[in-house]
């Protein structure tokens, strides 16, 4: 789940629904999750989230309709995802992929990364990170965590 405006984008194994908040309450469905029912949200700047369907990252906004007219393919689906402005990085199965954020460039891949059998990924910027402009970007399986380099 993740706060997007004045609602709670929620993921549930079928399907991603908005939940208003702040007014009357209502539950509206965004959009079905796909034939995996893998449920990732991605908060984003400007009011934006990145929905995934199987293999396909999907931009919405706080209304929930899509805000991009493209949207971020993957290798695979991912199991985890995280955002170092201006890119995105996903956790799938045998590596890390790292795509480009910026408009017009939706389907550039700027890295991949041979790590395998990750689950987690974590960025923030309430990590410090030892002068660093950008938050480090944490990745870990059951045994071991690892920071990323920028």
């Amino acid at each position: 789940m993740a706060w997007c405006g004045d609602s709670m984008c929620l993921g549930f194994k079928k399907e991603y629904s908005l939940l208003n908040i702040f007014g009357n309450g209502a539950i509206s469905e965004v959009f079905p999750t796909g034939g995996k029912g893998m449920v990732n949200i991605l908060p984003l700047q400007n009011q934006e989230l990145m929905l995934t369907k199987d293999s396909l990252g999907i931009y919405v906004g706080q209304d929930g309709k899509p805000t991009r007219r493209h949207g971020l393919p993957w290798s695979e689906p991912p199991l985890a995802t995280a955002s170092v402005e201006p890119y995105v990085l996903a956790v799938l199965p045998r590596f890390i992929e790292v795509r480009s954020l910026q408009r017009g460039a939706q389907q550039t891949l700027v890295q991949t990364i041979p790590l395998r059998d990750q689950k987690f990924l974590c960025s923030s910027n309430s990590i410090l990170s030892r002068g660093s402009p950008a938050p480090p970007v944490l990745v870990a399986n059951e045994s071991a965590i690892y920071q990323l380099l920028q």
